[in-house]
């Protein structure tokens, strides 16, 4: 009795596309140094050909006779042989090194998890490096393929990556730039010269099929890959960040113009607020880091009308709103942001009087 094969899911398509690209990935780094000393060599090989010929030419200036039609023939044919062997091995090594063959595919996966939240719940998403050919079906699918290799920087991953949403002719379009940019933007993450919603984005439509190619999206795990150590100038850029959070949340009751305080803060008529110190601990085990940030936050009120509580409240609103969100060059910021007056703050009314206030969170990231 014959034994029944199960049908190919589009998964398991996806799999062996990506494991035929993979050997190909594999071997792209060893083309692209053969080439690179091939034309190397080549160089070399222009530079004695050229020398053998102009010397050749040389001694035909002093009516010496003793080189051969031969030899010269044979000169002027090695020095054009090189250069247009050095011309070639250029061509072939630019057309390597703009299209590198790679099988980086986390941008891609994070993306896959902004379009699962636009599209309809029945439409599957995949994620891939490679590149898959269209399956013919009734149900709607889409594939977000990431087209380059994977940048990193400051804990973020970027690459250029492209959506394609494959659906039935007779449905409308599913996917839109601004809809997806939407999406990116909601998560945190940020597409490189977007200006608004849509921007860095390029939206097509065909039969049956919504695409939209992005340039070069910037992107972070819930603990995301920090290759270098955390730095204090990091920690106070991220303090300063907060004091400006913080301030922007007082209400005075009427619009208010801020100054920049250098070392981080910001000054207004009625009040300031200010990056006094900042402490930055990092401990690392087995891959896994956490940097702990204590910043040190003064403020006063510069009249007497107002209170010097209610910027301590916008403080305290500004540190819990740091609870998962992505620091540069930090991680991702723990649960558990705490604040602590390192000043007695029975002293709330007075005008004038410098306060400070203690914050506390802990940045997630792995090294690798």
């Amino acid at each position: 009795m014959a034994t029944k094969t199960a049908p190919n899911t589009f998964a398991d398509v996806i799999k062996k596309a990506e494991a035929e690209h993979k050997k190909k990935a594999d071997t792209y780094g060893a083309d692209v140094l053969a080439m690179r000393e091939k034309v190397e060599r080549f160089g070399i090989e222009k530079e004695q050909a050229e020398e053998k010929l102009n010397s050749i030419r040389a001694s035909f200036t002093r009516a010496d006779d003793t080189v051969s039609a031969e030899e010269y023939s044979t000169a002027l044919a090695a020095t054009d042989r090189a250069g247009q062997l050095i011309d070639g091995g250029k061509r072939v090594l630019k057309n390597l090194e703009s299209k590198p063959v790679h099988s980086h595919g986390h941008v891609a996966e994070r993306i896959a998890e902004a379009v699962r939240a636009i599209l309809p719940s029945d439409v599957e998403v995949f994620s891939t490096f490679a590149d898959v050919k269209a399956e013919k079906t009734d149900n709607a699918y889409a594939i977000v393929r990431q087209l380059s290799p994977t940048e990193f920087a400051s804990g973020r991953e970027a690459a250029e990556v492209v959506v394609r949403v494959h659906r039935n002719p007779r449905f409308a379009a599913m996917l839109t730039a601004e809809k997806l940019a939407r999406a990116v933007e909601g998560r945190g993450w940020f597409v490189s010269g977007a200006h608004k919603p849509g921007d860095r984005m390029y939206e097509t439509h065909a039969v049956g099929i919504d695409e939209v190619r992005i340039q070069e999206v910037h992107v972070f795990s819930a603990i995301p890959i920090l290759k270098s150590d955390p730095t204090e100038a990091a920690a106070k850029q991220a303090a300063s960040s907060l004091v400006t959070d913080a301030a922007s949340r007082v209400d005075v009751g009427v619009p208010v113009s801020f100054q920049p305080i250098p070392g981080g803060g910001v000054r207004a008529p009625q009040f300031s607020i200010r990056v006094k110190r900042v402490r930055l601990n990092s401990k690392t085990v087995k891959g896994e880091r956490q940097t702990e940030v204590i910043a040190e936050v003064a403020f006063q009120t510069n009249t007497l009308s107002m209170s010097v509580g209610s910027i301590r409240e916008a403080l305290r609103d500004a540190a819990q709103a740091l609870s998962g969100r992505f620091v540069g060059n930090l991680g991702v910021v723990a649960e558990g942001v705490a604040t602590k007056p390192l000043t007695d703050p029975a002293g709330a009314g007075t005008s004038g009087s410098e306060h400070v206030v203690a914050v506390r969170f802990i940045a997630e990231s792995v090294t690798a």
